[in-house]
Protein backbone atom coordinates (compact mmCIF):
# COMPACT_ATOMS: atom_id res chain seq x y z
CA UNK A 1 0.00 0.00 0.00
CA UNK A 2 1.39 3.48 -0.84
CA UNK A 3 2.20 5.57 1.95
CA UNK A 4 1.33 8.62 2.80
CA UNK A 5 4.02 11.68 3.43
CA UNK A 6 4.02 14.69 5.60
CA UNK A 7 3.78 18.10 5.10
CA UNK A 8 6.47 19.93 7.74
CA UNK A 9 9.74 19.18 9.74
CA UNK A 10 10.01 16.84 12.73
CA UNK A 11 11.55 19.11 15.52
CA UNK A 12 13.10 18.66 18.85
CA UNK A 13 10.12 18.11 21.35
CA UNK A 14 12.41 20.93 23.75
CA UNK A 15 10.18 23.63 21.35
CA UNK A 16 -27.98 41.82 6.07
CA UNK A 17 -27.08 44.81 3.38
CA UNK A 18 -25.51 44.16 -0.10
CA UNK A 19 -21.96 43.24 0.18
CA UNK A 20 -19.62 45.23 -1.55
CA UNK A 21 -19.06 44.23 -5.47
CA UNK A 22 -15.78 44.05 -6.19
CA UNK A 23 -13.06 41.49 -7.24
CA UNK A 24 -12.11 38.28 -6.40
CA UNK A 25 -8.09 37.72 -5.55
CA UNK A 26 -6.73 34.79 -5.39
CA UNK A 27 -3.23 34.03 -4.72
CA UNK A 28 -2.50 29.90 -5.16
CA UNK A 29 1.37 28.46 -4.00
CA UNK A 30 2.06 25.11 -4.31
CA UNK A 31 5.49 23.22 -3.94
CA UNK A 32 6.41 19.63 -3.88
CA UNK A 33 9.97 19.70 -5.25
CA UNK A 34 11.88 21.11 -2.69
CA UNK A 35 15.76 21.73 -3.16
CA UNK A 36 16.59 21.05 0.43
CA UNK A 37 13.68 19.30 2.34
CA UNK A 38 11.57 15.92 1.37
CA UNK A 39 9.40 16.77 -1.99
CA UNK A 40 5.81 16.38 -1.47
CA UNK A 41 3.21 14.28 -4.00
CA UNK A 42 0.45 16.41 -4.12
CA UNK A 43 0.77 20.07 -2.69
CA UNK A 44 0.84 21.55 -6.34
CA UNK A 45 -2.04 19.60 -8.00
CA UNK A 46 -4.42 20.80 -4.71
CA UNK A 47 -3.25 24.23 -5.18
CA UNK A 48 -3.81 23.83 -9.24
CA UNK A 49 -7.12 21.82 -8.55
CA UNK A 50 -8.29 24.93 -5.73
CA UNK A 51 -7.63 27.69 -8.80
CA UNK A 52 -9.51 25.66 -11.49
CA UNK A 53 -12.26 25.06 -9.44
CA UNK A 54 -12.70 28.24 -8.42
CA UNK A 55 -12.30 30.23 -11.55
CA UNK A 56 -14.43 27.85 -13.53
CA UNK A 57 -17.71 27.22 -10.90
CA UNK A 58 -16.90 30.51 -8.48
CA UNK A 59 -16.78 34.29 -9.20
CA UNK A 60 -12.98 34.42 -9.81
CA UNK A 61 -11.94 35.43 -13.09
CA UNK A 62 -8.31 34.06 -14.91
CA UNK A 63 -7.30 37.56 -14.79
CA UNK A 64 -7.23 38.23 -10.87
CA UNK A 65 -5.47 34.58 -10.09
CA UNK A 66 -2.11 34.60 -9.31
CA UNK A 67 0.57 31.42 -9.10
CA UNK A 68 3.46 30.34 -7.73
CA UNK A 69 4.18 26.56 -7.72
CA UNK A 70 7.56 24.75 -7.50
CA UNK A 71 10.69 26.85 -8.51
CA UNK A 72 8.39 30.06 -8.82
CA UNK A 73 7.44 29.84 -5.11
CA UNK A 74 10.78 31.49 -3.83
CA UNK A 75 11.06 33.25 -0.74
CA UNK A 76 11.49 36.57 -2.85
CA UNK A 77 8.43 35.66 -4.96
CA UNK A 78 5.87 34.69 -2.71
CA UNK A 79 6.46 38.32 -0.36
CA UNK A 80 6.45 40.11 -3.88
CA UNK A 81 3.10 38.93 -5.30
CA UNK A 82 2.13 39.73 -1.39
CA UNK A 83 3.10 43.05 -1.74
CA UNK A 84 1.81 43.41 -5.19
CA UNK A 85 -1.34 42.29 -3.90
CA UNK A 86 -1.14 45.60 -1.17
CA UNK A 87 -1.26 48.07 -4.00
CA UNK A 88 -3.75 46.17 -6.19
CA UNK A 89 -6.43 45.66 -4.29
CA UNK A 90 -8.81 47.73 -2.77
CA UNK A 91 -11.14 47.66 0.42
CA UNK A 92 -14.35 46.61 -2.27
CA UNK A 93 -12.34 43.41 -3.33
CA UNK A 94 -11.64 40.14 -1.38
CA UNK A 95 -8.88 37.73 -1.34
CA UNK A 96 -8.50 34.41 -0.87
CA UNK A 97 -4.47 32.73 -0.25
CA UNK A 98 -4.00 28.83 -0.29
CA UNK A 99 -0.77 27.69 0.45
CA UNK A 100 0.09 24.10 -0.22
CA UNK A 101 3.64 23.03 1.66
CA UNK A 102 6.34 22.41 3.96
CA UNK A 103 5.71 24.59 7.69
CA UNK A 104 7.08 23.93 10.68
CA UNK A 105 7.56 25.90 13.91
CA UNK A 106 10.57 26.97 16.34
CA UNK A 107 11.79 24.26 18.77
CA UNK A 108 9.83 25.85 21.49
CA UNK A 109 6.68 26.43 19.33
CA UNK A 110 6.21 29.84 19.97
CA UNK A 111 6.39 31.03 16.05
CA UNK A 112 5.25 29.06 12.77
CA UNK A 113 6.63 29.55 9.24
CA UNK A 114 5.91 28.15 6.02
CA UNK A 115 9.14 26.93 4.47
CA UNK A 116 9.48 28.15 0.26
CA UNK A 117 10.96 26.11 -2.39
CA UNK A 118 14.98 27.64 -2.19
CA UNK A 119 15.44 27.25 1.67
CA UNK A 120 17.88 25.69 3.05
CA UNK A 121 17.55 24.16 6.83
CA UNK A 122 18.17 28.04 8.59
CA UNK A 123 15.06 29.75 9.96
CA UNK A 124 16.05 32.95 8.60
CA UNK A 125 14.90 31.39 5.05
CA UNK A 126 11.73 30.80 6.25
CA UNK A 127 9.05 32.66 6.04
CA UNK A 128 7.12 33.45 9.54
CA UNK A 129 3.68 33.69 9.65
CA UNK A 130 3.92 37.20 11.84
CA UNK A 131 5.77 38.00 8.36
CA UNK A 132 2.48 37.16 6.66
CA UNK A 133 0.24 38.73 8.88
CA UNK A 134 1.88 41.56 8.55
CA UNK A 135 1.50 41.58 4.76
CA UNK A 136 -1.93 40.78 4.87
CA UNK A 137 -2.39 43.70 7.88
CA UNK A 138 -0.94 45.83 4.64
CA UNK A 139 -4.16 44.53 2.03
CA UNK A 140 -7.20 46.85 2.84
CA UNK A 141 -9.73 43.77 1.34
CA UNK A 142 -13.45 43.59 2.71
CA UNK A 143 -12.53 39.93 2.87
CA UNK A 144 -9.23 37.99 3.55
CA UNK A 145 -9.57 34.03 3.58
CA UNK A 146 -6.37 32.31 4.06
CA UNK A 147 -6.61 28.72 3.47
CA UNK A 148 -3.05 27.19 4.29
CA UNK A 149 -2.37 23.06 3.94
CA UNK A 150 0.75 22.21 5.89
CA UNK A 151 2.22 21.42 9.30
CA UNK A 152 1.49 23.67 12.12
CA UNK A 153 -0.33 25.94 10.11
CA UNK A 154 -2.56 26.07 12.94
CA UNK A 155 0.25 28.33 14.81
CA UNK A 156 -0.84 31.33 12.52
CA UNK A 157 -4.32 31.77 14.61
CA UNK A 158 -3.86 33.63 17.93
CA UNK A 159 -6.76 32.17 19.61
CA UNK A 160 -9.78 30.49 18.47
CA UNK A 161 -13.78 31.54 18.41
CA UNK A 162 -16.70 29.56 18.20
CA UNK A 163 -18.57 28.62 14.64
CA UNK A 164 -20.96 30.38 13.52
CA UNK A 165 -22.63 31.72 10.59
CA UNK A 166 -21.36 35.27 10.18
CA UNK A 167 -23.04 38.33 7.47
CA UNK A 168 -21.16 38.43 4.25
CA UNK A 169 -21.48 42.73 4.43
CA UNK A 170 -19.07 43.23 7.15
CA UNK A 171 -14.92 42.59 6.80
CA UNK A 172 -13.33 39.44 7.88
CA UNK A 173 -9.96 38.15 8.08
CA UNK A 174 -9.99 34.83 8.25
CA UNK A 175 -8.04 31.79 8.44
CA UNK A 176 -8.52 27.93 7.83
CA UNK A 177 -6.04 25.50 8.12
CA UNK A 178 -4.94 21.91 7.86
CA UNK A 179 -4.16 20.99 11.20
CA UNK A 180 -3.31 22.82 14.36
CA UNK A 181 0.29 22.42 15.36
CA UNK A 182 0.76 18.99 14.18
CA UNK A 183 1.97 17.33 11.19
CA UNK A 184 -0.43 16.63 8.68
CA UNK A 185 -0.63 14.31 5.50
CA UNK A 186 0.49 15.39 2.12
CA UNK A 187 -2.10 12.31 0.67
CA UNK A 188 -0.91 9.43 -1.40
CA UNK A 189 0.58 9.35 -4.53
CA UNK A 190 -1.27 11.27 -7.51
CA UNK A 191 -4.59 12.28 -5.28
CA UNK A 192 -5.12 15.40 -2.97
CA UNK A 193 -3.81 15.30 0.39
CA UNK A 194 -6.93 14.46 3.02
CA UNK A 195 -7.71 18.13 3.53
CA UNK A 196 -7.41 19.65 0.29
CA UNK A 197 -9.37 16.61 -1.31
CA UNK A 198 -12.32 17.90 1.16
CA UNK A 199 -12.30 21.37 0.10
CA UNK A 200 -12.44 20.24 -3.40
CA UNK A 201 -14.91 18.15 -3.09
CA UNK A 202 -17.43 19.89 -1.33
CA UNK A 203 -16.78 22.70 -3.85
CA UNK A 204 -17.23 20.39 -6.55
CA UNK A 205 -20.91 19.48 -5.37
CA UNK A 206 -21.98 22.57 -3.84
CA UNK A 207 -24.62 24.20 -6.03
CA UNK A 208 -25.37 27.17 -3.82
CA UNK A 209 -23.86 29.99 -2.24
CA UNK A 210 -21.27 28.67 0.27
CA UNK A 211 -20.42 30.55 3.49
CA UNK A 212 -16.62 29.82 4.45
CA UNK A 213 -17.99 28.71 8.01
CA UNK A 214 -19.86 26.02 6.21
CA UNK A 215 -17.17 25.13 4.10
CA UNK A 216 -14.85 25.00 7.41
CA UNK A 217 -17.33 23.16 9.27
CA UNK A 218 -17.53 20.40 6.78
CA UNK A 219 -13.41 20.27 6.43
CA UNK A 220 -13.33 19.94 10.04
CA UNK A 221 -16.09 17.02 10.60
CA UNK A 222 -14.57 15.14 7.44
CA UNK A 223 -10.88 15.61 7.29
CA UNK A 224 -10.12 13.47 10.41
CA UNK A 225 -11.62 10.59 9.44
CA UNK A 226 -9.18 10.11 6.34
CA UNK A 227 -6.12 11.21 8.38
CA UNK A 228 -4.54 11.75 11.71
CA UNK A 229 -4.73 15.67 11.91
CA UNK A 230 -7.63 18.49 12.98
CA UNK A 231 -8.43 21.02 10.65
CA UNK A 232 -8.44 24.47 12.85
CA UNK A 233 -10.31 28.29 11.83
CA UNK A 234 -10.89 30.92 13.50
CA UNK A 235 -10.43 35.08 12.89
CA UNK A 236 -7.71 36.45 12.62
CA UNK A 237 -7.46 38.64 15.27
CA UNK A 238 -5.58 42.50 14.90
CA UNK A 239 -5.92 43.06 11.40
CA UNK A 240 -9.58 44.24 11.25
CA UNK A 241 -11.58 41.70 11.20
CA UNK A 242 -15.37 42.78 11.88
CA UNK A 243 -17.06 39.79 12.74
CA UNK A 244 -18.12 39.05 8.57
CA UNK A 245 -16.98 35.94 6.64
CA UNK A 246 -16.00 35.28 2.69
CA UNK A 247 -19.26 33.69 0.77
CA UNK A 248 -18.39 31.42 -2.15
CA UNK A 249 -20.78 32.40 -4.85
CA UNK A 250 -21.19 30.14 -8.23
CA UNK A 251 -21.40 31.96 -11.55
CA UNK A 252 -24.45 29.99 -12.47
CA UNK A 253 -26.41 31.96 -9.40
CA UNK A 254 -24.96 35.29 -10.64
CA UNK A 255 -25.47 34.43 -14.44
CA UNK A 256 -29.22 33.18 -14.13
CA UNK A 257 -30.01 36.12 -11.25
CA UNK A 258 -28.31 39.15 -10.62
CA UNK A 259 -29.52 38.43 -6.94
CA UNK A 260 -27.90 35.05 -6.73
CA UNK A 261 -31.36 33.57 -6.49
CA UNK A 262 -32.48 30.15 -8.02
CA UNK A 263 -34.16 30.71 -11.57
CA UNK A 264 -38.03 30.87 -10.33
CA UNK A 265 -39.52 26.93 -11.13
CA UNK A 266 -41.83 26.89 -13.46
CA UNK A 267 -44.30 24.46 -11.89
CA UNK A 268 -45.76 21.53 -13.81
CA UNK A 269 -49.79 20.97 -14.68
CA UNK A 270 -50.75 19.45 -11.38
CA UNK A 271 -53.10 16.60 -10.51
CA UNK A 272 -55.10 17.47 -7.77
CA UNK A 273 -57.02 14.63 -5.70
CA UNK A 274 -60.37 15.10 -4.71
CA UNK A 275 -60.91 15.06 -0.52
CA UNK A 276 -60.90 17.35 2.32
CA UNK A 277 -57.25 18.26 2.09
CA UNK A 278 -55.42 19.19 -0.71
CA UNK A 279 -53.64 16.30 -2.14
CA UNK A 280 -51.43 16.61 -5.21
CA UNK A 281 -50.35 13.50 -7.29
CA UNK A 282 -46.85 12.22 -7.47
CA UNK A 283 -45.81 9.65 -10.35
CA UNK A 284 -44.13 6.81 -8.83
CA UNK A 285 -40.21 6.58 -9.73
CA UNK A 286 -37.03 5.24 -9.03
CA UNK A 287 -34.46 7.70 -6.91
CA UNK A 288 -30.72 7.50 -4.83
CA UNK A 289 -32.22 7.89 -1.49
CA UNK A 290 -29.81 9.06 1.47
CA UNK A 291 -26.64 11.50 1.04
CA UNK A 292 -23.40 10.91 -0.66
CA UNK A 293 -20.22 11.27 1.67
CA UNK A 294 -18.94 15.04 0.42
CA UNK A 295 -22.43 16.34 1.81
CA UNK A 296 -21.94 19.11 4.61
CA UNK A 297 -23.78 17.95 7.92
CA UNK A 298 -24.57 14.69 6.74
CA UNK A 299 -25.02 11.81 9.24
CA UNK A 300 -23.71 8.36 9.49
CA UNK A 301 -27.59 7.22 9.03
CA UNK A 302 -28.29 8.45 5.38
CA UNK A 303 -26.46 6.18 3.72
CA UNK A 304 -27.55 6.19 -0.31
CA UNK A 305 -29.07 3.27 -2.00
CA UNK A 306 -31.50 2.76 -4.81
CA UNK A 307 -35.19 3.30 -3.81
CA UNK A 308 -38.58 2.69 -6.07
CA UNK A 309 -41.65 3.75 -5.21
CA UNK A 310 -45.25 3.11 -6.39
CA UNK A 311 -47.39 6.35 -7.15
CA UNK A 312 -48.82 8.13 -4.06
CA UNK A 313 -50.35 11.10 -3.56
CA UNK A 314 -48.94 13.85 -0.76
CA UNK A 315 -50.35 16.77 0.98
CA UNK A 316 -49.91 20.29 -1.00
CA UNK A 317 -48.93 21.55 2.86
CA UNK A 318 -48.28 20.31 5.83
CA UNK A 319 -51.47 19.72 7.70
CA UNK A 320 -53.22 23.38 9.48
CA UNK A 321 -54.60 24.05 12.43
CA UNK A 322 -58.10 24.49 10.53
CA UNK A 323 -57.88 21.10 9.15
CA UNK A 324 -57.02 19.24 12.24
CA UNK A 325 -60.06 21.48 13.98
CA UNK A 326 -62.58 20.50 11.85
CA UNK A 327 -61.55 17.28 12.64
CA UNK A 328 -61.03 16.99 16.22
CA UNK A 329 -62.60 19.63 17.58
CA UNK A 330 -59.27 20.91 19.52
CA UNK A 331 -56.18 22.91 18.66
CA UNK A 332 -53.13 21.43 20.63
CA UNK A 333 -50.76 23.85 19.18
CA UNK A 334 -48.17 26.43 20.85
CA UNK A 335 -48.57 29.26 18.04
CA UNK A 336 -52.09 30.15 17.87
CA UNK A 337 -53.65 33.28 16.35
CA UNK A 338 -53.47 32.16 12.42
CA UNK A 339 -55.85 28.88 11.22
CA UNK A 340 -52.92 28.82 8.24
CA UNK A 341 -50.29 27.79 10.22
CA UNK A 342 -49.27 24.26 10.78
CA UNK A 343 -50.81 22.22 13.80
CA UNK A 344 -47.75 21.41 15.98
CA UNK A 345 -47.52 19.56 19.61
CA UNK A 346 -49.36 16.46 18.05
CA UNK A 347 -47.80 12.93 18.87
CA UNK A 348 -47.81 9.95 16.16
CA UNK A 349 -50.50 8.49 18.41
CA UNK A 350 -52.51 11.75 18.59
CA UNK A 351 -52.63 11.62 14.19
CA UNK A 352 -53.37 8.01 13.96
CA UNK A 353 -56.36 9.15 15.75
CA UNK A 354 -57.11 12.51 13.24
CA UNK A 355 -56.64 10.01 10.17
CA UNK A 356 -58.28 7.27 11.50
CA UNK A 357 -61.53 10.38 12.36
CA UNK A 358 -60.66 12.00 8.51
CA UNK A 359 -61.09 8.22 6.97
CA UNK A 360 -64.63 7.58 8.50
CA UNK A 361 -65.98 10.88 7.05
CA UNK A 362 -64.23 11.39 4.00
CA UNK A 363 -64.66 7.49 2.94
CA UNK A 364 -60.68 8.15 1.43
CA UNK A 365 -57.31 6.35 2.38
CA UNK A 366 -54.81 9.17 3.83
CA UNK A 367 -52.25 7.80 5.60
CA UNK A 368 -49.19 9.38 7.18
CA UNK A 369 -46.21 9.34 3.68
CA UNK A 370 -43.46 6.00 4.21
CA UNK A 371 -39.80 7.73 4.97
CA UNK A 372 -38.94 6.65 1.26
CA UNK A 373 -42.21 8.53 -0.18
CA UNK A 374 -41.80 11.80 1.89
CA UNK A 375 -37.95 12.04 0.30
CA UNK A 376 -39.39 11.04 -3.32
CA UNK A 377 -41.67 13.95 -2.91
CA UNK A 378 -39.45 16.75 -1.33
CA UNK A 379 -36.51 15.98 -3.92
CA UNK A 380 -38.95 16.59 -6.61
CA UNK A 381 -40.11 13.33 -7.83
CA UNK A 382 -39.89 12.72 -11.27
CA UNK A 383 -39.35 16.48 -12.31
CA UNK A 384 -36.33 17.12 -9.95
CA UNK A 385 -33.83 19.27 -11.23
CA UNK A 386 -31.25 18.15 -7.64
CA UNK A 387 -31.80 21.82 -6.08
CA UNK A 388 -29.96 21.25 -2.58
CA UNK A 389 -33.16 21.92 -1.28
CA UNK A 390 -36.86 21.46 -1.96
CA UNK A 391 -36.95 23.57 -4.97
CA UNK A 392 -34.15 26.37 -4.52
CA UNK A 393 -30.17 26.31 -4.13
CA UNK A 394 -31.38 28.93 -1.39
CA UNK A 395 -32.45 27.62 1.89
CA UNK A 396 -34.14 30.95 2.68
CA UNK A 397 -36.28 31.02 -0.13
CA UNK A 398 -38.06 27.68 0.62
CA UNK A 399 -38.25 27.27 4.40
CA UNK A 400 -38.89 28.84 7.64
CA UNK A 401 -35.77 28.04 9.78
CA UNK A 402 -33.89 29.38 12.65
CA UNK A 403 -32.43 32.49 10.84
CA UNK A 404 -35.42 33.81 9.22
CA UNK A 405 -38.33 32.39 11.36
CA UNK A 406 -38.77 34.69 14.66
CA UNK A 407 -38.90 31.69 16.61
CA UNK A 408 -42.22 30.43 15.67
CA UNK A 409 -44.14 28.69 12.94
CA UNK A 410 -45.79 30.93 10.09
CA UNK A 411 -48.64 30.40 7.58
CA UNK A 412 -47.98 27.41 5.19
CA UNK A 413 -47.75 28.18 1.58
CA UNK A 414 -45.88 31.42 2.15
CA UNK A 415 -42.35 30.36 1.02
CA UNK A 416 -41.59 28.66 -2.98
CA UNK A 417 -43.20 25.56 -3.43
CA UNK A 418 -40.76 22.40 -5.01
CA UNK A 419 -40.58 21.18 -8.40
CA UNK A 420 -44.25 19.32 -7.77
CA UNK A 421 -45.77 22.26 -6.44
CA UNK A 422 -45.33 20.89 -2.75
CA UNK A 423 -45.10 23.89 0.21
CA UNK A 424 -42.61 24.31 3.59
CA UNK A 425 -41.35 20.21 2.80
CA UNK A 426 -38.49 22.12 4.72
CA UNK A 427 -38.38 23.83 8.10
CA UNK A 428 -41.36 25.28 9.43
CA UNK A 429 -42.38 22.03 11.51
CA UNK A 430 -40.75 18.44 11.41
CA UNK A 431 -43.18 16.28 9.88
CA UNK A 432 -43.55 12.65 11.46
CA UNK A 433 -43.19 9.56 8.91
CA UNK A 434 -45.27 6.02 9.16
CA UNK A 435 -41.83 4.09 9.69
CA UNK A 436 -39.82 2.75 12.33
CA UNK A 437 -36.41 4.45 12.22
CA UNK A 438 -33.71 2.00 11.54
CA UNK A 439 -31.09 2.18 9.34
CA UNK A 440 -30.83 1.86 5.58
CA UNK A 441 -30.42 -1.47 4.41
CA UNK A 442 -27.76 -1.81 1.46
CA UNK A 443 -29.77 -3.20 -0.98
CA UNK A 444 -32.49 -2.01 -3.71
CA UNK A 445 -35.58 -1.15 -2.41
CA UNK A 446 -38.96 -0.98 -3.18
CA UNK A 447 -41.60 0.34 -1.76
CA UNK A 448 -39.77 0.24 1.78
CA UNK A 449 -42.31 0.76 4.48
CA UNK A 450 -39.49 0.10 7.11
CA UNK A 451 -38.95 -2.24 10.37
CA UNK A 452 -42.22 -3.54 11.36
CA UNK A 453 -41.05 -2.97 15.05
CA UNK A 454 -38.96 -0.73 17.01
CA UNK A 455 -38.84 2.52 19.94
CA UNK A 456 -38.77 5.58 18.11
CA UNK A 457 -40.80 6.84 14.70
CA UNK A 458 -39.18 8.67 11.86
CA UNK A 459 -39.57 12.60 11.62
CA UNK A 460 -38.24 14.36 8.48
CA UNK A 461 -37.73 17.91 7.45
CA UNK A 462 -36.61 20.58 10.21
CA UNK A 463 -38.60 23.33 11.48
CA UNK A 464 -38.08 27.00 12.49
CA UNK A 465 -35.47 25.95 14.81
CA UNK A 466 -33.14 24.15 12.67
CA UNK A 467 -30.30 25.43 11.73
CA UNK A 468 -28.97 24.78 7.91
CA UNK A 469 -27.46 22.00 8.92
CA UNK A 470 -30.85 19.94 10.16
CA UNK A 471 -32.76 21.60 6.96
CA UNK A 472 -31.32 19.24 4.44
CA UNK A 473 -33.37 16.61 1.97
CA UNK A 474 -31.64 13.80 3.83
CA UNK A 475 -31.26 14.57 7.18
CA UNK A 476 -33.27 11.99 9.39
CA UNK A 477 -34.47 12.39 13.13
CA UNK A 478 -36.61 10.50 15.01
CA UNK A 479 -38.82 10.62 18.15
CA UNK A 480 -41.02 7.98 20.44
CA UNK A 481 -44.82 7.51 19.18
CA UNK A 482 -46.16 9.07 21.91
CA UNK A 483 -43.36 12.51 22.09
CA UNK A 484 -45.30 16.14 21.24
CA UNK A 485 -43.24 19.33 20.85
CA UNK A 486 -43.99 23.26 19.38
CA UNK A 487 -41.95 22.34 16.12
CA UNK A 488 -43.40 18.86 15.40
CA UNK A 489 -46.42 18.81 12.85
CA UNK A 490 -46.96 16.19 9.61
CA UNK A 491 -48.29 16.39 6.12
CA UNK A 492 -50.61 13.94 4.98
CA UNK A 493 -50.17 10.71 2.74
CA UNK A 494 -52.77 9.01 0.03
CA UNK A 495 -52.55 5.39 -1.07
CA UNK A 496 -54.17 5.53 -4.52
CA UNK A 497 -56.32 2.27 -5.75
Amino acid sequence: MAQDSQRGLKFNKKGKEQPPSGRNYLLVIGINAYEHFAKLNNAVGDAKAIKELLVDRYQFQEEDVRELYDEQATRANILERLEGLESQITQNDNLILFFAGHGTMNARKTKGFWIPVDAEKRQHEYIANSRIKDHLDEIDAHHIYLIVDSCFSGSIISRSTAFSERVETLPSRRVLTSGRNEVVSDGKVGSHSPFANCLITYLKTHSSSLPASELELHVKKHTPRSAAQTPYSAYIHGLGDQGGEFVFHPKQAEESDPKGKAPHIIIPQQTLLKGPIEMLLVEGGTFIMGSPEAEGGRSKNERPHEVTVSTFGIGKYPVTQKEWEEVMGNNPSHFKGSAGRPVERVSWHDIQQYIQNLNTQSGLNYRLPTEAEWEFAARGGNMSKGYRYPGSNRLEEIAWYQENADDQTHAVGQKLPNELGIYDMIGNVWEWCEDWHADYPKEKMHDPKGPNTGSNRVIRGGSWRADWERCTLSLRNYNPPGYYYRDLGFRLAMTLS
